[in-house]
């Protein structure tokens, strides 16, 4: 986790968002379901992580630039 991003929030965040993509009912809640979680911490942890990654992509872009 060198960037303070988890791989388990990043996982979370890529099921998240293919199932959403994928236009399934209920998505956000079976996803929620699978990971053991409840919606409310599902669109927490995504938040969260969102909010990192788009805090270190100055630095992912500048390190492959």
């Amino acid at each position: 986790m060198r960037s303070g991003v988890g791989a388990e929030d990043v996982a979370l965040l890529i099921a998240t968002e293919c199932s959403r993509d994928r236009q399934r009912r209920r998505a956000d809640q079976k996803i929620a379901s699978a990971y053991g979680i409840t919606t409310r911490t599902l669109y927490r942890r995504r938040s969260r992580t969102l909010t990192a990654l788009r805090g270190v992509a100055p630095q992912y872009l500048a390190a492959v630039a």
